[in-house]
């Protein structure tokens, strides 16, 4: 396959995925939550998750909501992203209609969702095809774009999807190092991207397997250079802070007690700690069995024939690492979800692609028809039901219509719109209530002294 075609292919599924987010009113998904219309009229981009609407005041209005709302003030790289990409747009659209704060951030969203996962599903298939043929290569990548977490996250205001694409940017990265022999200037070049996309997410997961098995290696040089250089973005940023005076926070440390919790851990007795662990380790597996399904079983086949598939001795030690640092972050996180395990999306879609496609080839042999045809017929019915059923894990029945569902009021957004203009109208009482929906009136202003 030409690598203009696969672009093409890549665009296509790409677009596909987002049209059926974009519109995934008229599936009924949540019928529990109510959703942020930024078109009341038409049910588009109709945002179920609750973080949406911080999300897009934190692009629309950057970095002036963190003096109001925390949460993703460490995590600046989306909207910042967001709100550079939709001023653009506005400033180019501005002849012929004038954008809105709200409005230009949304298409910045769009655009910025959009560019992620193709570049995603691209560095994915060019790290794959360095063990595997081009067909399986380009399967895995679609078994990844057509899951349900894709399908939801590409159309929603969050930072969900980086879970398994950043994984797959800094392997693409790691092997670019390795490639050079461990160059310096490269491991810094690497280090330094990889502190920006930390400031996206803070997903360092894939990070600590990279750097347990640089000593592994006993390449402690790269090792210290990469931790410090990494460390360079969040530093200037911290000064960025400082001097538009706002201060940071993190804001899972603090309100959700993520990694902190941890020195509890030490402090308890050891044999509920212990306890704690495996506990940790049978609801990872649970979850993890709960994102990837049947893929991760043919997975844990393919390993079985893994000589064919060129695995080395390297290649095992790196997997291993990162299933263990991807379930020591999700424990130290203490967040059990099936999304907090995907990061080793890459390895268990590669592995499954491989085997499936290896059994294709099996089942081609001998037939009167084009092997290769029938090859692929097989492979995009199977895609076809893997897409068709993800789409309908969000439906629900009674069906219900899209007008007919709850609605987020749109006057939470404007309290939290006059929130962010104007911050010293509030109180920190009144802007955590109004982070849970409540609707509070600004203080009355002290009157000037006659």
């Amino acid at each position: 396959m030409t690598d203009s075609r696969l672009r093409l292919v890549l665009a296509g599924a790409v677009v596909l995925i987002f049209a059926v987010s974009a519109n995934i009113a008229w599936l009924n998904p949540w019928p529990e939550r109510d959703s942020f219309r930024g078109i009341e009229s038409v049910p588009v981009m109709w945002q179920y998750n609750r973080a949406a609407g911080v999300e897009i005041l934190s692009a629309a209005y950057f970095p002036e909501t963190f003096r109001t709302y925390t949460d993703r003030i460490n995590r600046p790289v989306y909207p910042f992203a967001v709100w550079a990409i939709g001023n653009t747009i506005g400033f180019v659209a501005s002849p012929v209609v004038e954008l809105g704060p709200l409005e230009r951030a949304g298409a910045g969203y769009v655009v910025l969702k959009l560019l992620v996962f193709f570049s995603g599903g691209w560095v994915m298939y060019r790290i794959l095809r360095r063990w595997i043929a081009p067909e399986p290569a380009l399967f895995a990548v679609l078994l990844m774009l057509f899951h349900a977490n894709s399908i939801e996250y590409i159309g929603t205001f969050q930072t969900t999807e980086l879970q398994v694409i950043t994984p797959i940017f800094v392997i693409g990265m790691f092997l670019a190092v390795v490639d050079r022999r461990g160059n310096l200037w490269l491991v810094a070049l690497a280090s330094f991207a990889l502190g920006v996309l930390m400031l996206a997410k803070q997903n360092y997961a894939v990070y600590l397997a990279i750097i347990l098995f640089a000593l592994w290696k006993r390449r402690l040089l790269e090792v210290a250079v990469s931790i410090v250089v990494h460390l360079i973005p969040l530093g200037l940023y911290l000064l960025f802070l400082r001097a538009v005076d706002i201060p940071y926070v993190n804001h899972e440390a603090v309100t959700y007690d993520q990694g902190v919790w941890m020195v509890e851990l030490f402090r308890q007795n050891p044999i509920q700690s212990a306890r704690q662990i495996l506990d940790s380790f049978d609801v990872s597996l649970r979850h993890l069995v709960g994102f990837f399904g049947v893929w991760l079983f043919l997975a844990t086949a393919a390993l079985a024939r893994r000589r064919e598939f060129a695995l080395e001795r390297n290649h095992l030690v790196f997997v291993a690492l990162l299933f263990l640092s991807t379930w020591g972050q999700a424990f130290a996180a203490a967040r059990y979800y099936d999304y907090m395990l995907s990061d080793v999306a890459i390895v268990v879609y590669g592995l499954a692609g491989w085997l499936f496609w290896s059994w294709l080839e099996q089942i081609g042999d001998g037939t009167r028809s084009s092997p290769e045809r029938l090859r692929h017929w097989i492979a995009r019915g199977v895609l076809g039901v893997w897409f068709l059923v993800n789409v309908l894990s969000f439906v629900h029945f009674p069906w219900v219509h899209p007008f007919d569902q709850p609605a987020r009021g749109g006057d939470i957004l404007e309290n939290r719109l006059e929130m962010v203009e104007n911050p010293d109208q509030f109180t920190d009482d009144q802007r955590a209530r109004a982070r849970g929906g409540v609707i509070v009136e600004p203080d009355a202003l002290p009157q000037e002294n006659n």
